[in-house]
């Protein structure tokens, strides 16, 4: 019994007509937050609450780290010792995806649209990305209900974490209706210019510039409803991804 790592879990929750809701097929508290415990008394303290942000995905490296094993570097999940010890990152994002809701699985749009969604955890927002609909934004903190979607009531006040969650929760991430797409560089000096071949369905695009490969860190270069832009603060010699 004290030599056996315990783990009480499950999987997606049920909305129980939360928001007039029933099964999963969102991302609201209700749907997508699920218990996780984990007993071992050889390494981890007895009665420890944390409330940082994990995933299901740091299961397998934590087993890994309390069994002194390895864990692979390919793997998305992080070890949650320290997170045990209180000194998880509070900068961490972490996400939660429903790719298949399609096929008339929404009464509202039979036939007609086929919503993957993906959601970001990050301080105390939620981000919620569904493709060909609205997205979603809210404070747990002040609005813990989730009933105040800012990313329609208060889009310009919230602007900071609305794209740097909507990159986060982009950078990746294919969906079968939103193909990459094709961009033409060219560098002359400090300068470099983009170009595209326009896509019918878009109405705006957002070019950002990042020295490491780390979307977190990333800047905003310009925003524009054309087929092309150009960076002039990029610094010559230096290596970027956009």
């Amino acid at each position: 019994y004290d030599n056996t790592i315990f783990i009480y879990t499950s999987d997606h929750g049920d909305s129980l007509y939360h928001h007039s809701l029933y099964e999963k097929h969102c991302m609201f508290e209700m749907a997508a937050k699920v218990p996780l415990i984990i007993r071992y008394p050889k390494a981890l303290p007895q009665g420890k609450r944390s409330s940082a942000l994990v995933s299901l995905l740091d299961v397998p490296p934590t087993l890994l780290a309390l069994t002194g094993q390895t864990v692979p570097e390919m793997w998305n999940g992080i070890s949650l010792l320290e997170a045990f010890n209180g000194k998880n990152s509070p900068d961490r994002i972490v996400f939660s995806e429903f790719y298949e809701a399609h096929n008339g699985s929404y009464q509202l749009f039979p036939h007609a649209k086929n919503l993957p969604m993906r959601m970001a955890r990050y301080q105390n927002y939620k981000y919620v990305y569904t493709h060909g609909f609205i997205e979603q934004l809210y404070d747990l903190k002040n609005d813990p209900d989730e009933l105040n979607n800012l990313a329609l009531t208060e889009p310009q006040a919230n602007r900071a974490p609305l794209d740097k969650l909507r990159l986060a929760t982009l950078n990746d991430w294919k969906v079968d209706e939103r193909p990459l797409f094709e961009v033409k560089t060219k560098r002359r000096g400090a300068r470099v210019e983009f170009a595209w071949q326009p896509l019918a369905e878009v109405g705006e695009y957002i070019l950002y510039r990042s020295a490491t490969a780390d979307p977190l860190q990333a800047t905003e270069v310009g925003r524009t409803t054309a087929n092309q832009l150009t960076d002039t603060a990029a610094t010559a010699g230096t290596s970027y991804y956009w």
